[in-house]
């Protein structure tokens, strides 16, 4: 079933709920509580269309069912002014109730909304962090493996300069060669 009808229904079905218990009641001395619960769930449920159209079978329902002369539909009715008595608060209350409906509504939208813009941030700060932890753990290994090339460098230096000296220092040549290694070695462990 479409809303529209649905909500259609519901005001009809709400009155008549209204209508049998209020008149099962034989002659109650106030006619009306349950013909305004009938407007506030057809107004909550099917919307502000069908929350008038309670109201108006409501205000039928009332006249023709418990306004003397009953049984009759009729605007004559000495007790028209409490009719509308009825008419005019279940207008509002109607009215109330559907801007309730439309405010709990918009704020559980925003809510959503705002929950998802949320989780959206905290996943592009997760992403952002471990970029930042990847970035640092790059400069973390670039600096461990720069100390040991350093190493290589001015040790490969120092044994081309054993070997220019006149005479070449073959010892101290060799020392330095074993120290690259060393050093060579560790940068190939540290990566």
């Amino acid at each position: 079933m479409r809303p529209a009808l649905r909500g259609y229904a519901l005001a009809i079905l709400s009155v008549a709920g209204a209508l049998l218990v209020t008149h099962s009641l034989r002659n109650p001395v106030f006619p009306t509580p349950l013909f305004f619960a009938a407007i506030s769930i057809s107004t909550w449920y099917g919307g502000g269309i069908p929350g008038v159209l309670t109201v108006a079978f409501g205000t039928l329902a009332l006249d023709y069912y418990f306004i003397p002369p009953e049984g009759s539909l009729s605007l004559n009715k000495p007790e028209l002014p409490w009719l509308l008595e009825f008419a005019l608060p279940a207008l509002l209350t109607c009215w109330f109730v559907n801007r309730r409906k439309i405010a709990e509504t918009s704020l559980r939208q925003a809510r959503n909304e705002l929950e998802s813009k949320v989780q959206e941030r905290q996943a592009e700060l997760a992403r952002v962090s471990r970029m930042m932890t990847i970035g640092e753990m790059g400069v973390s290994v670039a600096h461990e493996v720069n100390q040991p090339l350093m190493a290589v460098v001015l040790n490969g230096d120092a044994c081309l300069r054993w070997l220019a000296a006149d005479p070449p220092n073959l010892e101290e040549a060799r020392k330095t060669v074993g120290r690259i290694i060393e050093e060579g070695t560790r940068a190939g462990e540290i990566v």
